[in-house]
């Protein structure tokens, strides 16, 4: 009975162990090396899941050699079998450990590196979409400047034609306007002649200063003073023009020193308080002789509002200067007065700017005053050389003797003036 019941373990437990064939599970694991997972993810559930399974049939097995062991006594080689069977699937669970653990490393590094790799990728594929965007847009920027520049030419062409066309339009008006004038060249003589003509009247002046005996005021009026005529409009003040008279030592240089127009200052010294004093230049408008009385024209507009206004006092002295040496008046008492009825004059011109005279000859030029209200009056007419060429009150101009002056004509305010160029010229020989 008992060998009955032992043969009946035996077949049970060869029974049960024909159940389990190991062959089944290196199958299993030949398969899952050589099978080509399609993702990282599949691979790693079909792993996970074949090491689920083999731990179940290693739990069944441990299971029934426990049950063999407690319910009978199983033959020792068997048991020992198993127990071998088992090392052997707990060797194959390692290895398939360490090979899940080496392939999901190098997939982890695959990733990392590739991964890095296409963030890049795309990073510049976006940066050089940036690229062609820009270099689409330059390129459009480009094709405008082009066009604009090609504008610019035409623009510029049209401007150089029309510039030049400017250019010979002045040109011929020019060339039309000077016509019987001189040309650069005579008037480049005409000039040098001019200069020669005033080293001569500066060393002229020299002789007449080392000559004059005596430069005396001669008053005008009741009292030992000189008039600042002035007009008061507006709350502002406007200097006119006043006439001062000298006598002269010898008489015969009276004459000769009118002529000499630039040789002839006037300086004025005002006084608010005994501490308070400066100096200004007053402008000299005109000088004319008559016998041993010199008459020298001068404008007080360079002076403040505070000496018309009574404010300061002022005094004036005459000075006639070769350029290295001066010889000066007394100091003469100025006194502000004003002149109520005084139209300011606001613009006049010239009938002619440029005047060819021969010696002994005479024009006349007329003058046009804005407002036309302007008394003849009011106006100063005067040469630069007056040796050469004179101008009396009603603008007639009389030839001399060779060389060039400038007639001008003044307001008495010494605003407005105009000028004309005299040049007159020697009498042909067989005039003469």
């Amino acid at each position: 009975m008992k060998i009955k019941f032992y043969l009946l373990l035996m077949a049970l437990a060869f029974s049960l162990t024909a159940c389990y064939d190991d062959s089944e599970i290196r199958e299993r694991v030949e398969n899952l090396e050589d099978t080509a997972i399609v993702s990282i993810n599949n691979q790693l559930k079909s792993i996970s899941e074949s090491i689920v399974s083999m731990e179940e049939v290693s739990r069944t097995l441990v299971g029934m050699i426990d049950a063999l062991q407690g319910s009978t006594q199983a033959n020792t080689a068997e048991i020992n079998a198993l127990k071998s069977l088992c090392s052997s699937l707990d060797a194959a669970l390692s290895d398939l450990r360490e090979y899940m653990e080496q392939e999901l490393s190098d997939t982890k590094d695959w990733l990392e590196k590739n991964a890095l790799t296409l963030d890049k990728f795309n990073m510049l594929v976006d940066e050089l979409s940036n690229v062609k965007n820009t270099v689409d847009n330059m390129s459009e920027h480009i094709a405008s400047i082009d066009d604009t520049v090609t504008r610019m030419n035409d623009y510029l062409v049209d401007l150089d034609s029309a510039i030049n066309k400017s250019l010979d339009s002045v040109k011929d008006w020019v060339k039309q306007t000077l016509e019987g004038y001189y040309t650069s060249e005579e008037m480049d003589a005409k000039l040098k002649a001019l200069g020669d003509r005033l080293d001569i009247i500066s060393k002229s002046v020299q002789n007449l200063l080392s000559r004059i005996q005596s430069l005396v005021f001669v008053p005008r009026y009741n009292h030992a003073s000189v008039y600042a005529w002035y007009s008061h409009m507006n709350s502002s003040y406007i200097g006119l023009a006043d006439t001062v008279d000298f006598r002269i030592r010898p008489a015969a240089l009276a004459k000769d020193l009118a002529n000499k127009l630039s040789s002839f200052s006037m300086d004025a010294v005002l006084t608010a308080t005994k501490s308070s004093i400066y100096r200004t230049e007053l402008d000299v408008m005109k000088v004319s002789a008559e016998d041993d009385i010199l008459s020298v024209v001068f404008s007080s507009s360079s002076l403040s509002k505070e000496f018309f206004r009574g404010e300061k006092g002022a005094r004036i002295s005459l000075v006639i200067s070769d350029g290295n040496n001066d010889r000066s008046s007394e100091y003469i008492p100025l006194i502000a007065k004003e002149d109520a009825a005084y139209i300011p004059c606001t613009s006049l011109s010239l009938s002619q700017n440029i005047l060819e005279l021969q010696a002994g000859e005479s024009a006349s030029l007329t003058v046009t005053t804005l407002p036309s209200a302007i008394l003849p009056e009011d106006l100063i007419w005067r040469s630069s050389d007056s040796s050469i060429a004179t101008v009396d009150e009603h603008g007639i101009v009389s030839a001399l003797k060779e060389g060039i002056t400038t007639i001008s004509v003044l307001s008495r305010d010494n605003t407005a003036k105009d000028y004309c160029t005299v040049t007159v010229l020697p009498v042909p020989e067989e005039e003469q």
